[in-house]
C-alpha cells in the first residue's frame, strides 16, 4: 500500500516552528488518512500533533490529556524511533499545566531513552527543559536552573544545533535578566541571534528579538 497525502515531517516542523494552527490542520488531515488505511503508528502521531496544537492554542488542559493518550497508545506499537521528541511535548505540557513532579519524571525518561537509542538530538532542549522546571518548584533553584541551561548550550553548540541554542540562551538570559545581570543576559542571547541570517519571522526569533529590545 502506498503512502499518500500528509507526511509527519511538515508537522513536526510546524511544531518546531510554533505554527499551531498549521499543526492542528495537518493532524486532523493526519488522523483522517491514518484511520482510514490503518496505520497505527501515524495515527498515535496525529493525536500527538493535535494534543500538541491544542496546548499552543492554550487549551493546555485538553492538549495535554490528548498528549498523555498519544504517548501511551504509541508506546503499545513498540516502537522506540523519535521517542525523546514525543516526551519532549508532553514535558512541556505538563510544564505548562502545572505538573511539575510529571513533567520532571517525563524529562528523566526521554533522556534514559535517548541514551539507550543513541537519539541524542533533542538533549539540548530536554536540558533547557529541566532548567526551566527547577524555576517552577516551589522551592525555585536558580543555581541548578542556570547549570542545566548553560549545559543545554554547550550541548547544542557542539551539535551546531543552532535552534536549540537560541532556545537556551533565552532561557538563560530571561534568568540572568530576573537577577539584575542585564548586561551579562543581553551578550548570552546577542551572540546566539546575531547568528541569524534568515528566519525572523519564526517565533523563536521574534522573542529573541523582543527580548533583546528591553535589555539596555
Amino acid at each position: 500500500m502506498t503512502w499518500r497525502g500528509p507526511c509527519i515531517l511538515p508537522t513536526c516542523f510546524d511544531q518546531l516552528r510554533r505554527e499551531g494552527q498549521a499543526i492542528a490542520e495537518r493532524a486532523e488531515a493526519l488522523i483522517t488518512l491514518a484511520s482510514g488505511q490503518g496505520y497505527p503508528i501515524w495515527l498515535g502521531y496525529g493525536y500527538l500533533m493535535r494534543g500538541w496544537a491544542h496546548v499552543d492554542q492554550g487549551r493546555v488542559v485538553t492538549g495535554t490529556a490528548e498528549l498523555r493518550e498519544a504517548v501511551a497508545a504509541l508506546q503499545r506499537t513498540g516502537l522506540r524511533t523519535g521517542w525523546p521528541y514525543y516526551l519532549v511535548l508532553l514535558v512541556k505540557a505538563c510544564g505548562l499545566l502545572g505538573a511539575v513532579d510529571e513533567a520532571f519524571a517525563i524529562q528523566a525518561d526521554a533522556i534514559g531513552v535517548g541514551r539507550e537509542t543513541g537519539e541524542h538530538c533533542w538533549d539540548a532542549e530536554l536540558y533547557r527543559l529541566r532548567g526551566e522546571l527547577l524555576l517552577q518548584q516551589v522551592a525555585r533553584d536558580e543555581v541548578q536552573a542556570q547549570a542545566w541551561f548553560r549545559r543545554a548550550i554547550e550541548v547544542a553548540h557542539a551539535q551546531q544545533a543552532k535552534s536549540w541554542e537560541l532556545r537556551a540562551v533565552m532561557s538563560l538570559g530571561c534568568l540572568l535578566r530576573d537577577q539584575g545581570r542585564r548586561d551579562e543576559a543581553r551578550q548570552v542571547v546577542a551572540n546566539t541571534f546575531g547568528w541569524f541570517t534568515e528566519g525572523f519571522e519564526t517565533a523563536d526569533l521574534q522573542d529573541a528579538r523582543t527580548l533583546l529590545d528591553t535589555l539596555p
